[in-house]
């Protein structure tokens, strides 16, 4: 026989008598699911006496204040799981995967510590509640927008673990609009300077340049003396000075037919793959990439796309892809890199036979780089730059021309006058001038350095190890400077010459982009055959979605093409 008794914690639990072996309750009694129950309640619900041999029930005030003690360090896991519950934060922990799994171990060890203690070893609940209230206490107290005023840090929350930053694109320019334009924030764990107003910007720049230094990318420990913007002071000076050189004016303009075939080449094949897009094998995206990857793979290496050197350099670009650098075995990362080192100093020696022979060779940044500098080849630094720097430029100018035909597809006006010839004017060609306003609408979004030491700047604070965040996206977003900034109009561009204190999208100070010129040739000569050759419209699309490192269209973005007669 079983009977149900009543304890003084009112739970009813099922007791089988001593003799009970048969019977209606046999099975219920007997059932793993009610053994665990019962196990579960003998730990929360009573402690074992000296000699062990019974379990008296716990005092209602001791229920409680074990239940209020688990609760309260379940609480403080919360931030933690809505950090890891926001799809863009997952996102970003995808190119990270050693920090995806530590997070994942912490928050399953926290929980299984959080049950063992509760179960197991219920008296060092209150001291572990307390010291977690009191943390959450210091939590909070940092998290105050006036934290540290008396410091001379500037206003804004150092939340640990916020979300706002992944979910609303718009995060920035709402805490600029109420902390004012230099405010700091928290990047996951990381406490930060965010500067808004590219005036104030280069004026920090200018005024504590040796402060600010670069926060390198995973990627960068690949290449020796690291890549061109993380080096060193003294390294970016000098290779700085040798890469600007090598990238000229001169060469973007002699590549330019073939720059112009390529892109017609790319611009027919991606609507040949989708003449309704409904079956594309690839994203638009991808698409572009590869189209961009092979005209700077052209003008960087002077390789055609059906050379076996560009099939060896394209390998090694997804292999070494910066944007998986972390989760990519650094051996293979190596291995590849060694085949591309390889092949450009055979591209190398064909340079010099041609020129021995009196030939004219293919013009590229290659080229010129071999003219200024005979042995640049025998330098391990130049070449890990000349693979690193053509693979995250075409990134760059393939998310920045994504950009562009979205926002020409939302204002197809401009489109139609991309197909006609613009008028003689004394500003740039309209395809330019696009160009140029979706790097300030949409592409250009931050730069990020490191606070080498204490630096007063405006009357704040900015202390050592802090990061730093210049907010180009929400300073190209100033009204002062530009009449309805959330409107495309690359008109904008045509008469009046912004300066570098109001519009900066290729950086600033002595480390912005040298590939100002390649990338507005490349995106202008894109536009330009798109728009004779294509029409489009849009069939699907999404909100905008953060991929893991900048902000893009939605992966639902897709476009019906047309040829045009």
């Amino acid at each position: 026989m079983a009977r149900l008794s009543h304890s003084v914690t009112n739970v009813w639990v099922l007791r089988p008598a001593p003799t009970a072996r048969k019977g209606r309750y046999f099975w219920l009694i007997n059932h793993p699911g009610c053994k665990a129950f019962s196990t579960c309640r003998r730990f929360l619900f009573a402690s074992p006496t000296p000699n062990g041999n019974t379990l008296p029930n716990v005092p209602p005030l001791a229920l409680i204040e074990r239940l209020i003690a688990c609760a309260l360090l379940l609480v403080a896991l919360f931030p933690v799981f809505r950090l890891a519950c926001t799809p863009n934060f997952r996102l970003k922990l995808r190119a990270f995967p050693g920090a995806s799994r530590a997070l994942t171990l912490a928050l399953l060890g926290a929980v299984a510590g959080i049950l063992a203690l509760t179960l197991f070893l219920p008296n060092l609940l209150r001291p572990v509640a307390v010291a977690t209230a009191l943390l959450l206490i210091a939590m909070w107290w940092r998290a105050r927008p006036s934290h540290g005023r008396a410091r001379g840090l500037p206003p804004g929350s150092l939340a640990l673990l916020p979300v706002g930053q992944w979910t609303n694109r718009d995060y920035y320019e709402k805490q600029a609009a109420r902390f004012g334009p230099i405010f700091k924030a928290s990047h996951v764990l990381k406490p930060t300077i965010c500067v808004v107003g590219m005036d104030n910007a280069a004026a920090l720049f200018r005024e504590h340049a040796d402060a600010v230094q670069p926060d390198p990318i995973p990627s960068s420990r690949f290449v020796q003396r690291g890549f061109l913007r993380y080096m060193s002071d003294p390294d970016h000076a000098a290779y700085r000075a040798l890469f600007r050189e090598a990238f000229s004016r001169e060469v973007v303009e002699q590549c330019l037919p073939q720059m112009t075939d390529l892109a017609l080449a790319g611009i027919l094949r991606l609507a040949n793959a989708a003449p309704t897009n409904d079956a594309n094998p690839q994203t638009l995206g991808d698409h572009i990439h590869q189209i961009v990857f092979e005209i700077i793979t052209a003008v960087f290496h002077g390789v055609s796309p059906d050379s076996p050197e560009f099939a060896i350099l394209e390998s090694t670009c997804r292999v070494a892809d910066v944007n998986r650098a972390a989760q990519t075995p650094a051996a293979a990362v190596r291995e590849a890199l060694d085949r591309a080192f390889a092949t450009i100093r055979t591209l190398g020696e064909t340079i010099r036979r041609d020129d021995a022979a009196g030939k004219i060779p293919q013009p590229s940044f290659l080229s010129q780089l071999l003219d200024a500098k005979p042995d640049a080849l025998d330098d391990p630094a130049i070449l890990g730059n000349l693979v690193f720097i053509p693979m995250t430029a075409s990134l760059d100018t393939a998310g920045m021309l994504t950009w562009a035909i979205k926002l020409l597809s939302l204002n197809p006006r401009w489109i139609e006058r991309l197909r006609t010839p613009d008028p003689q004017s004394p500003g740039e060609p309209l395809a330019r001038r696009v160009i140029r306003e979706t790097l300030r609408m949409e592409q250009s979004e931050y730069l990020v350095r490191i606070l080498s030491r204490d630096v007063r700047f405006r009357g704040h604070l900015l202390p050592k190890g802090w990061l730093l965040r210049i907010c180009t996206r929400e300073s190209h977003r100033n009204s002062a400077d530009f009449v309805n900034p959330d409107t495309f109009d690359p008109d904008r561009f045509l008469t009046r010459a912004h300066r570098a204190a109001s519009y900066a999208p290729f950086g600033l100070g002595a480390r912005a982009c040298l590939g100002e010129q390649l990338t507005l040739a490349i995106g202008s000569i894109f536009l330009t055959e798109m728009a004779a050759n294509l029409d489009w419209t849009i069939s699907s699309d999404g909100p905008d979605e953060y991929n893991g490192f900048h902000w893009c269209p939605s992966r639902r973005f897709r476009l019906k093409f047309a040829k045009r007669p």
